[in-house]
């Protein structure tokens, strides 16, 4: 079925016509105003929530445990950080507690408050590939890169770092 544009006397539209009359439409949606807005449809139903987004350079930063000295240090769950600023006793890092899923990480930064401590691990600490720490270097910082690994239930330590 074809379509046959007509003028206003009925006849088919010539070229000259059709350019015309599209020159014409265009000049009113370019220099015409704007008419007036109909009236706002309902709204629909509300869609699920979307999962949380990556955290990168703009998320709220890791979730930071802070103590300044104890003979006994747990992390937990909900830390990404645990940093110990002054030790000034034997120090037990002690297995980690909560529910950890595979492959979560945790950072373990510690310094003495001048004076060369003894450090001891819970059963579930597992160097891979480095030797735990024994002790601290007076007023020296130690960092402890930690991956916790859910096939063996342990807290692979895969990276020591020592200030020199």
């Amino acid at each position: 079925m074809s379509l046959i544009l007509r003028n206003t006397k009925g006849s088919p539209l010539t070229y000259t016509e059709m350019d015309n009359n599209l020159i014409y439409l265009q000049s009113l949606v370019t220099a015409g105003s704007t008419g007036a807005s109909g009236p706002a449809g309902p709204s629909g139903p509300s869609g699920p929530a979307g999962p949380a987004g990556p955290t990168g350079p703009f998320s709220p930063g890791p979730s930071v445990q802070t103590i300044t000295s104890s003979s006994t240090v747990t992390p937990t769950d909900s830390d990404d950080v645990v940093v110990i600023t002054a030790q000034a006793v034997s120090l037990t890092l002690a297995n980690p507690t909560g529910s950890w899923v595979q492959g979560k990480d945790l950072l373990i930064r510690i310094k003495d408050n001048g004076i060369s401590i003894t450090i001891a691990y819970g059963t579930n600490y597992r160097p891979i590939g480095v030797s735990l720490p024994a002790f601290t270097t007076s007023n020296k910082t130690i960092y402890l890169g930690i991956v916790y690994n859910s096939t063996d239930s342990k807290w692979d330590v895969i990276g020591v770092s020592i200030e020199i």
